[in-house]
C-alpha cells in the first residue's frame, strides 16, 4: 500500500520476520483507520485548514483522548498522511476512504461463524449499508458519465428506472441533465433508500425511491405510468441473482424483457477471471481488487461476478439485443453493456 512507510524488506534473512511484521502492520492500520473513519476523525480533519489539536477533536468525535491520541500516534508512525507536531495534527496527504472495507467489516468480523456455518448471511450478518452507498458514490463516476453522456440524445419524455440505485446519484446526475427524463429509484436496503431519497430531494427534480426487491418486477411495475418511454439502468446487481442458478437468472432477464418490450437497458458489470487467471496478474492493484471482489460474493450470498463472454450469452438466451459494449475508462475492469430489450 502506498502510505505504508518505513517498511521495506532489508535482506533476505530477515523476510519472514518483515513480512510478518508488514501483515500485522497492514491489518491493524486497516482496523485503526476504517474505526476513525467511521467516527468521523477524517471528516473533521478534511476540512480543516489548520493543525487541530487531539483533545478538541476527541471532543467533536466524542471519544476518549488518551486512546484517540495512542490510535493518532499508531498512523502518524506507520503512514504519510498525517502530519503531527506535539498534540496537534493536520492532513499531509488525503487518506484512502477504504469504504470497501468499512462496507464489509461485518461480514469479515464473522468469518469464522460463516465458516462453521453457525451464522448465515443476510439472517444474522449484512454489510453496512451506509458504507455500500459511500463507496458506490468513489467508484461509479465513470460509468454515470457515460450513462449521463448517452442519455443527453433523448428527445422525448422518459423515466430512468435504476435497479440498485444506491445513493440516487445517477437518477439526479440524468434528469439534471436532461430535463425530459424522471427517475425511478429501487434498492432492497431500507438504510440506502432512505440515503438515496435524502439526496434526489436536494435535485428538486421528479424522482421517486422505493425500498424493493428488484426480482419482484410486479410490485414496482406498479410505480411506472404506461406509455412512457422506459430506460433502465443496473450497476452491479444482476450478478447477484445468479446465486439462484443460471437457469432461474436468465428467466428474469426473458421475464423484463417481456415486461418492458423495446426499452433500453445498461447494465454495468465486473469482467470476472478466474482464480487462476488472478494469481497470474501481473498489475497487483487489479489482481488485489479482483481477488477481493471475487472472495466477498460467497460470504455475502451472492451469485459470482462472470466474464465478458458468459454475460454476452446470458443476453443472448435472454433474446436480449447488445447494441454496444464500453469500458468506462482505462484499466476499469467493468463493461457497460449497453442493450435493448
Amino acid at each position: 500500500m502506498f502510505f505504508i512507510k518505513n517498511l521495506s524488506q532489508n535482506n533476505t534473512e530477515h523476510e519472514t520476520v518483515l513480512q510478518d511484521q508488514l501483515l500485522a502492520t497492514h491489518y491493524l492500520i486497516t482496523l485503526t483507520h476504517t474505526t476513525l473513519e467511521r467516527l468521523g476523525l477524517f471528516d473533521v480533519l478534511r476540512k480543516k485548514t489548520e493543525p487541530a489539536a487531539i483533545d478538541e477533536l476527541s471532543k467533536i468525535i466524542k471519544v476518549r483522548t488518551d486512546i484517540l491520541e495512542a490510535c493518532i500516534n499508531f498512523l502518524w508512525s506507520t503512514t504519510n498522511y498525517l502530519e503531527k507536531n506535539g498534540q496537534k495534527i493536520i492532513l499531509k496527504n488525503n487518506p484512502p476512504k477504504w469504504f470497501w472495507i468499512a462496507t464489509y467489516k461485518p461480514v469479515f468480523d464473522n468469518l469464522e461463524s460463516l465458516l462453521k456455518g453457525t451464522k448465515k448471511y443476510g439472517n444474522d450478518v449484512v454489510r453496512d449499508g451506509y458504507y455500500l452507498q459511500k463507496m458506490s458514490i468513489t467508484i461509479n463516476n465513470p460509468v454515470e458519465n457515460y450513462i449521463v453522456q448517452q442519455l443527453q440524445e433523448i428527445k422525448e419524455k422518459s423515466i430512468l428506472v435504476d435497479l440498485g440505485c444506491g445513493p440516487g446519484t445517477l437518477l439526479s446526475r440524468v434528469s439534471a441533465a436532461n430535463p425530459l427524463i424522471e427517475g425511478l429509484g429501487i434498492d432492497v436496503d431500507p438504510i440506502i433508500t432512505d440515503i438515496a431519497q435524502k439526496n434526489v430531494m436536494r435535485s428538486r427534480r421528479p424522482i421517486k425511491i422505493i425500498t424493493a426487491d428488484v426480482t419482484k418486477i410486479h410490485f414496482w411495475k406498479k410505480h411506472i405510468p404506461s406509455n412512457v418511454n422506459l430506460i433502465f439502468s443496473a450497476n452491479s446487481i444482476l450478478h447477484e441473482l445468479l446465486r439462484d442458478g443460471e437457469e432461474r437468472f436468465i428467466s428474469f432477464l426473458k421475464t423484463l424483457k417481456g415486461a418492458f418490450p423495446g426499452s433500453r437497458f445498461f447494465v454495468t458489470e465486473i469482467n470476472a477471471l478466474s482464480p487462476q487467471e488472478i494469481k497470474n496478474m501481473r498489475s497487483n492493484d487489479y489482481k488485489f481488487f479482483m481477488a477481493m471482489f471475487m472472495f466477498t460474493h460467497p460470504l455475502t450470498e451472492q451469485g459470482l461476478p462472470r466474464s465478458k463472454k458468459e454475460w454476452l450469452s446470458f443476453f443472448k438466451k435472454s433474446q436480449w439485443s447488445v447494441m454496444r459494449t464500453e469500458q468506462p475508462k482505462n484499466n476499469d475492469a467493468r463493461i457497460i453493456y449497453d442493450c435493448l430489450l
